[in-house]
C-alpha cells in the first residue's frame, strides 16, 4: 500500500470513515513491526507458489462442490498471502 492510499484511508479525503484510517494504521503497523518479517517473507513467498497450485486443479476441471470449494479456499488464501507479504523486502 502506498503512502498516498495510507494518507486517504486515514482521513486524507472525504470518503473515508473510522473504519478506513484503522486498517490503513494497522497495515503500517504490521508492515514496520521487524517481528513480522518472518510472516511476511512466508507469505510473500506462499504468495508466489499458491498460483502453481491453481493451475493443476483448473485444468482437470471443477466438476463437483469440493473441488469448486477447494479452488476457491485457495485463492482466498491467495488474496490473504499477497496482502500479508506485500511488504516483504529482501
Amino acid at each position: 500500500m502506498s503512502r498516498e492510499t495510507e494518507r486517504v484511508l486515514a482521513g486524507g479525503g472525504d470518503e473515508t470513515d473510522g473504519i478506513g484510517a484503522t486498517l490503513a494504521s494497522a497495515y503500517a503497523n504490521y508492515r514496520d513491526d521487524p517481528r513480522t518479517e518472518r510472516v511476511q517473507a512466508i507469505a510473500f513467498w506462499l504468495a508466489v507458489v499458491l498460483p502453481l497450485v491453481h493451475l493443476p486443479i483448473l485444468a482437470t476441471g471443477l466438476s463437483n462442490g469440493a473441488e469448486t470449494t477447494l479452488f476457491v479456499g485457495l485463492l482466498g488464501l491467495n488474496v490473504v498471502a499477497v496482502v500479508a507479504g506485500h511488504a516483504h523486502r529482501a
